[in-house]
């Protein structure tokens, strides 16, 4: 029951879908959320594939399909994790030299022209690199994307040091168990290669090799830019990692 209503939490929390208990939570439910960040990820891949089958039987254009998986996404999110990437580009893009001032600014929450410019990036990299993969392969890439950008974003939040941490990931980190999050968040990814079975060759594991060093190399230059990881941070971590996955299936088929 405990394990329940963490689940609850992270999809809540991680989405739009309001399966979370109303009543005050412990610190160890919290905590125990994170072991099912990449479990997550199964329904936002999920819905991808639902969105592109439809649309396909429906013999609407592949752009507008890949347009509307794009939005879906962030309308899932309630936009939390595209947020995430475009304040860090506001801060990073700013004149702003010192912790203080880039922390200042990813709590403002105001958009600047750097972000608006990242958004429009990042989201035209995403839809350029989508329309290039075939319609077999973009099924694996649209369902496996979310998983592994949620295992990543776990890796990073792994790596954080409690007693250095501050805003609302404290909540996760207080009462976490390591070891707990590692075996149920790599079950996830393991049940999520598993059922792709079907791609495995040399190539696909070469970009899903690349696509966690480039996250987690993403994840590095954040941290030494902000000294410890935050909401916005891990969002924009998410969203590098999803975009590299399709980025390299559009360059690499």
């Amino acid at each position: 029951m405990k394990y329940l209503e963490a689940l609850r939490l992270a999809v809540s929390f991680l989405t739009q879908i309001p399966i979370a208990s109303s009543k005050e939570l412990s610190k160890e439910t919290w905590a125990r959320s994170t072991y099912f960040f990449t479990c997550v990820g199964f329904i936002y891949g999920i819905t991808n594939i639902l969105i592109y089958i439809i649309s396909s039987k429906l013999n609407w254009d592949k752009d507008l399909s890949i347009w509307i998986i794009i939005s879906g996404n962030i309308l899932l999110s309630a936009s939390l994790h595209l947020d995430g990437w475009m304040d860090c580009f506001d801060a990073f893009g700013s004149k702003s030299k010192t912790r203080e001032d880039i922390l200042r600014i990813l709590k403002d929450s105001r958009s600047g022209a750097f972000a608006v410019i990242a958004a429009i990036i990042i989201i035209g990299l995403q839809f350029l690199s989508l329309r290039l993969i075939n319609s077999t392969t973009l099924i694996m890439v649209l369902f496996f994307a979310p998983v592994l950008a949620r295992f990543m974003m776990f890796l990073i939040l792994l790596a954080q040091n409690p007693s250095k941490q501050e805003g609302s990931l404290i909540y996760f980190l207080e009462r976490f168990s390591p070891l707990k999050a590692i075996t149920l968040n790599s079950l996830f990814l393991i049940i999520g290669l598993t059922l792709l079975n079907q791609y495995w060759n040399i190539g696909f594991f070469i970009k899903l090799t690349l696509v966690l060093l480039l996250g987690y190399t993403w994840g590095l230059f954040l941290k030494h830019k902000l000294q410890a990881h935050n909401g916005d941070s891990l969002g924009s971590i998410l969203v590098f990692t999803e975009t590299a996955w399709f980025f390299l299936f559009a360059v690499c088929p």
